[in-house]
């Protein structure tokens, strides 16, 4: 899946109040692709927001990887003509990116600002970056389905020196998902850039009592191998659901998510911030009302900037809430961010969407949005840098 920006089905918060008043992103820029060919859907803006790096397809099949304002752009077409993901990593040094190599499997490449290749990953399930000891680098994530189990591969690689893994640690479970050592656990999902998994250990049966002992929370550390204990699961059903929640979203660094129930005016509950199971923060101000919003159209950027998450939800014209004052409203993409350290969510401003869908990417104060038709989704002719006032 694309994850420029990665679409949700349950989530996200609008507040009824004062987005009438909702600022106007600042269009800055509009980048045009040349004659036959199109700009991919796979994009990225510099954590800074000074830069912005995408594809260029063109119709006999080379593809150009061309960065935004400096108009210089290298071919790319021996890697791939339709990349799956694009990224900076955090210091704005690199770019990371991974395209499909078979049904099951991507293939990744590190280049540099100037679009030449560093490293080549194979067969891989995601690439992306972590910081050990203070040092940024590369992990890159594999999760292969055998014959009897599951075999997952985290290898850590220097940025400077990419053709061989600092680190590199495989784990392999049985075909109910389990470990046997140190004691019997299951997996639950990976997190923390794939340095930890969230597990089940499982309760031994204890021949005093005739009883089998409850199952106990724990994180299994993929690099020292050492399994902490955490409390009972007090409800293994829940904690299995909210574990399989997380392993939908491998790489984020977190989700939000609305838990409530709906009403003849719309969706009333309450919206979480979650990293973990029961790792979940009520967003700030509660009470939101999202009922002016289209669902299916929100999007998620799945790598925190700044100590933020990024969202956006498209207005529905019928909304319930219009629709009762005997009004038109137009269709308009809102972007919100909101902290990873206490919930609080901030109204980042609004850009006109007539038709299609958006998918975008934010870096500083600079979003890089194009507007996708619902039967081609492979990329468009435009993209439009906007800035946040």
């Amino acid at each position: 899946m694309k994850r420029a920006a990665t679409a949700l089905l349950l989530l996200v918060l609008i507040p009824t109040a004062g987005w009438a008043d909702s600022p106007s992103l600042k269009s800055e820029a509009l980048i045009t692709a040349p004659k036959d060919a199109y700009i991919d859907d796979a994009f990225a803006v510099s954590p800074d927001g000074s830069k912005v790096a995408y594809v260029v397809v063109h119709e006999n099949g080379r593809a150009y990887l061309t960065f935004h304002p400096s108009g210089k752009s290298v071919e790319i077409t021996a890697l791939t003509d339709n990349p799956q993901t694009l990224d900076y990593t955090p210091d704005g040094k690199y770019l990371l990116m991974t395209w499909k190599s078979s049904a099951k499997a991507m293939d990744g490449a590190l280049l540099d600002p100037a679009g030449t290749v560093k490293g080549k990953f194979r067969k891989i399930t995601d690439l992306t970056w972590t910081r050990k000891d203070g040092k940024l680098m590369l992990v890159a994530f594999t999760e292969e389905v055998l014959r009897g189990g599951t075999r997952y591969t985290v290898a850590l690689y220097d940025p400077a020196s990419p053709k061989k893994p600092k680190v590199r640690k495989v784990i392999r479970t049985d075909i109910r998902g389990r470990l046997q050592k140190p004691e019997e656990f299951e997996v639950g999902y990976f997190f923390n850039n794939y340095s930890k998994i969230a597990v089940k250990i499982i309760g031994r049966y204890d021949k005093k009592l005739d009883r089998k002992q409850p199952d106990v929370k724990g994180v299994y550390d993929v690099f020292s191998g050492k399994l902490h204990k955490g409390g009972i699961i007090a409800r293994s059903a829940l904690w299995d659901r909210e574990a399989a929640f997380f392993r939908r979203h491998p790489g984020w660094d977190a989700v939000v998510k609305l838990t409530g129930i709906p009403t003849a005016s719309g969706i009333r509950g309450k919206f979480l911030l979650g990293t973990g199971v029961d790792s979940w923060q009520d967003i700030k101000p509660s009470g939101w009302n999202i009922s002016r919003f289209s669902f299916d159209s929100l999007r998620q950027q799945r790598r925190a900037s700044g100590g933020n998450i990024f969202f956006s939800l498209a207005i529905d014209p019928q909304n319930p809430v219009i629709l009762k004052q005997k009004k038109t409203e137009p269709r308009a993409v809102h972007f919100f961010s909101v902290s990873m350290k206490d919930a609080t969510a901030r109204d980042l401003g609004q850009v006109p969407l007539t038709e299609g869908y958006a998918r975008w990417h934010i870096g500083g104060k600079t979003v890089a949005m194009m507007v996708l038709h619902e039967t081609w989704k492979v990329g468009a002719l435009k993209l439009t840098i906007y800035s946040i006032r």
